[in-house]
């Protein structure tokens, strides 16, 4: 069984590395527990059940479904339509299996990581970490690469499992595009309902029409986050960066020679340092990227490249971005 360090101080004080079981790891990261089930199994399981069940009941889905088992010989449009959603929704399930159980990049004792050394052992988890990390206090261990600790997925995300994560989002992106779609006919019925009849049949079912209209907000609310995410890291594959060193900036050590000449980007927008950001990377004032090799090269590295990575820094000179 994989195993990793873990903090215990001798009677010097000093810190001491020692291994922990795997599962004793991700235990340390789970959330709530409900009836042995961490919380973050059962919202997935209940988002990605009851929404298209509901979906079936009040979209066109239903139809469609209907007429796939009306014409059971050869392929039909309907059938295919079907075979989409559930493949769509298996593969989903398998990617949060997959990210719920991976290793981020929990730096081991006696692994050598490849890339730089970060200079020394962890002061929390007593580990030697390579340059590029951070100490995870979710778990208690540090991840090389790390990028951010996903509630959600109740792990974290870092240089082993950050191209999943990108694809996650992808796909639950699709989803809730693809179900707010189905979600709206209802809803535009009741809105501008095409006959009498049809107004009457939204006034004597008010929790229904309360619930397509829920279930419609909830997607998009999806659809918004998800997108967000997804250019959001697809930014940060593009510019071989991660979201701690965007967000923390000069406060990550390895980055602090790199934001020489750099003003902080929340000097302008007061309480706002991502729209500052965003607004700086768009006029091609981005923040220093030391790890960029361009953009060819830094979407190989994330997408197809052996993990782990040795990622090696630019000379600090050669990264002095404009004020």
């Amino acid at each position: 069984m994989l195993a990793s360090a873990g903090p215990v101080h001798d009677d010097r004080g000093a810190v001491q590395t020692v291994l922990l079981p795997l599962e004793v790891i991700l235990q340390r990261a789970r959330g709530t527990i409900i009836l042995g089930i961490d919380r973050s199994v059962w919202l997935f399981y209940l988002a990605h059940t009851a929404g298209p069940t509901f979906l079936y009941f009040c979209s066109p889905l239903h139809d469609r479904v209907q007429g796939a088992l009306t014409l059971r010989q050869g392929l039909t449009g309907n059938h295919a339509y079907i075979a989409a959603v559930i493949a769509c929704l298996a593969a989903q399930t398998a990617l949060f299996v997959s990210l719920y159980r991976s290793d981020p990049g929990w730096v081991r004792p006696g692994y050598g990581w490849p890339g730089p050394p970060s200079g020394g052992a962890c002061a929390f988890c007593g580990a030697r970490p390579p340059l590029r990390h951070r100490h995870d206090h979710n778990t208690g261990q540090c991840v090389a690469g790390f990028d951010h600790f996903c509630p959600l997925l109740a792990t974290a995300i870092g240089d082993l499992n950050h191209a999943r994560f990108w694809w996650y989002c992808v796909l639950e992106s699709v989803l809730a595009g693809w179900g707010a779609l189905l979600a709206w006919p209802a809803c535009r019925a009741c809105l501008f309902p095409a006959s009498a009849a049809a107004a009457d049949w939204c006034r004597a079912h008010p929790w229904r029409t309360a619930a397509q209209f829920a279930v419609l907000a909830a997607l998009l609310a999806a659809l918004s986050a998800f997108k967000g995410l997804v250019v959001m890291h697809s930014y940060l594959a593009a510019s071989n960066q991660t979201t701690y060193e965007l967000c923390r900036g000069a406060k990550v050590p390895y980055l602090e020679p790199y934001y020489t000449g750099y003003s902080p980007p929340g000097v302008k927008l007061r309480g706002r340092p991502l729209l500052c950001l965003a607004a700086r990377v768009l006029r091609g004032q981005g923040p220093p990227a030391p790890f960029s090799r361009g953009l060819a090269f830094n979407l190989w590295v994330f997408f197809l490249a052996r993990k782990p990575f040795a990622h090696v820094p630019a000379p600090p000179t050669s990264h002095l971005a404009q004020p």
